[in-house]
């Protein structure tokens, strides 16, 4: 799975180009969001996506992309439980700056996702 996530990533920032229009952003993280929420992947290198993910919600001027960017995040950090650990610190000091933001719209998922366990008792896919 981790294979195809990286495809699939790599097919959506073909371009490598974050200047177009705010919906061509976001569908790189919703497509994750697909493929990983409710699936319990295998352990993998999965670092060039969490830090392209982290990108969005960090630097990300619009509300809606930086949303889906956390909420991929979170799917991606369920999905691997405990093999999301060296992502982990990276991650929740972001998610944790982002929840002091003024817009209700990113703080809300943003310090949601670092309050809710996870389960690993799925199979790994």
């Amino acid at each position: 799975m981790s294979g195809k996530l990286q495809k699939t990533w790599d097919k959506l920032r073909a371009h490598d180009d974050w200047d177009k229009k705010w919906q061509e952003r976001k569908a790189a993280p919703d497509a994750i969001l697909k493929m990983v929420e409710g699936v319990k992947l295998c352990s993998g290198n999965y670092k060039q996506i969490v830090d392209s993910l982290k990108k969005l919600y960090v630097g990300e001027k619009n509300v809606l992309v930086a949303v889906a960017a956390i909420r991929a995040t979170a799917a991606l950090a369920e999905s691997l439980g405990k093999d999301f650990a060296p992502y982990a610190r990276k991650s929740a000091v972001a998610l944790i700056d982002k929840s002091a933001d003024k817009k209700q719209a990113a703080r809300a998922p943003a310090w949601r996702r670092t309050r809710t366990p996870h389960s690993t008792a799925r199979s790994c896919r």
